[in-house]
C-alpha cells in the first residue's frame, strides 16, 4: 500500500472521526460545494536521509490534514478525533498543529477558522 492509502485508511477507519465528518474525507481538496465539516489530506515534502556513503537509507514522509469545520469547537473535536486515530498507529507522529483560516462560500469573503495538522513517519529506502 502507498503512504497515502495507509493514511486514508487510518482516517476512514476511525469511528469517532467518521461520526463527525461522515465520508467527507478527501485527498488534496474537497469538491466544489462540499458540505461542512470535512477534512482534506495531502502529502507534504519528503525529507530523504543518507548514510555516510551518501546512500539513501530512508525518508521522513509528511502528511498534512486540513480541517474545515462548521465552527471552531467542531474543528477542535475533529482534531481530537484525528489525533486519537493516529495514537493507535505508532508509525505516525504529530509534528505540528495550528489554526488556519479557510475561505468558504464560492468566491465570497466568508472565512471560517479551522485547524491544520501535520503528521510524519519514517519510510525505509527500497
Amino acid at each position: 500500500m502507498s503512504t497515502e492509502t495507509d493514511f486514508r485508511a487510518i482516517l476512514t477507519g476511525h469511528a469517532a472521526l467518521t461520526a463527525l465528518v461522515s465520508t467527507r474525507i478527501y485527498p488534496l481538496a474537497a469538491p466544489e460545494g462540499a458540505s461542512f465539516p470535512f477534512v482534506a489530506y495531502r502529502r507534504g515534502q519528503d525529507e530523504p536521509q543518507f548514510d555516510l556513503d551518501n546512500v539513501e537509507v530512508g525518508r521522513t514522509v509528511k502528511m498534512q490534514i486540513d480541517i474545515v469545520p462548521t465552527d471552531y469547537a467542531n474543528a477542535i473535536a475533529i482534531g481530537a478525533a484525528i489525533e486519537e486515530a493516529f495514537a493507535v498507529d505508532r508509525d505516525w507522529t504529530l509534528d505540528d498543529e495550528e489554526d488556519q483560516d479557510y475561505s468558504v462560500g464560492g468566491g465570497s469573503e466568508e472565512v471560517i477558522r479551522g485547524r491544520r495538522l501535520t503528521f510524519s513517519r519514517w519510510v525505509n529506502a527500497e
